[in-house]
């Protein structure tokens, strides 16, 4: 059985087959990822493998705190796979920064081999003030284009926050295939939400630029499309708040 499954994304060129990862272990046991396959409304599991660890999990020390996964294809059965840590204050009183890490999938191997290298990140911040921010809670990658949120929440009622950034470039061929934004930018702002999930834009949704799901604690989810302008996308496109006080 799984143990708090936190992200999810399609393996390119694969239909109907995912990859799923935990958060991270959990005093020595999950840390894992995944690999599934829907079969008329079931998840097949296909295989697991383990999540890089560089934090103890022992009690009383919140672990890896995996949020974000995102996968490219590389090569015929090979995929590049980023994982991204959600940072900011846990549980055990630590506050740790942002990271990307990456790996390489080889579905005939049936292995993960993962870069050692772990990239820090600078999320943009509209302001410094109370609840502290997670920098990645959900991760997509859009062409080159690696898509990330951040949230904030005062507490399961809210009120929360999200931005939406780029976060870096990819290149599966590359030897270092994540390259960071320098100084990335907030592309959206959304009061009042907790965006867990980003995804395509929906063909249902003309002229949409992405989608979004919230996981907003004792308010539900909702799945939302995002709009932007033609050829552009503004900092702030929209602001909604349903139980946030508005600035």
């Amino acid at each position: 059985m799984s143990n708090d499954l936190e992200a999810i994304c399609a393996l390119p060129g694969r239909p109907q087959e995912f990859l799923a990862a935990e958060s991270g272990q959990w005093q020595g046991e999950f840390g894992r990822l995944f690999h599934i396959q829907l079969q008329q409304g079931y998840a097949r599991v296909l295989g697991s493998y383990p999540l890089p660890s560089h934090v103890s999990s022992e009690p009383g020390i919140t672990g890896e705190q995996f949020e974000g996964l995102a996968c490219a294809a590389k090569a015929p059965n090979r995929f590049l796979l980023i994982l991204g840590e959600r940072g900011g204050a846990e549980a055990d009183g630590s506050n740790r920064q942002a990271s990307l890490q990456w790996g390489e999938f080889d579905i005939a191997a049936g292995q993960i081999s993962w870069s050692g290298q772990r990239l820090l990140i600078n999320a943009p911040r509209v302001d410094t003030v109370a609840p502290p921010q997670r920098d990645i809670a959900a991760l997509y990658l859009e062409a080159n284009t690696l898509w990330a949120s951040a949230v904030r929440e005062a507490s399961p009622q809210g009120p929360f926050s999200s931005l939406i950034y780029q976060v870096a470039f990819v290149d599966p061929q590359a030897t270092i295939p994540v390259q960071l934004i320098n100084q990335p930018a907030s592309k959206w702002q959304l009061d009042g939400f907790k965006v867990e999930a980003l995804a395509a834009p929906s063909p249902l949704v003309p002229g949409s630029a992405l989608s979004i799901g919230t996981e907003d604690e004792h308010f539900g989810g909702q799945w939302r499309a995002l709009f932007a302008p033609p050829g552009q996308l503004p900092a702030i496109p929209f602001r909604e708040t349903h139980n946030a006080t508005a600035k």
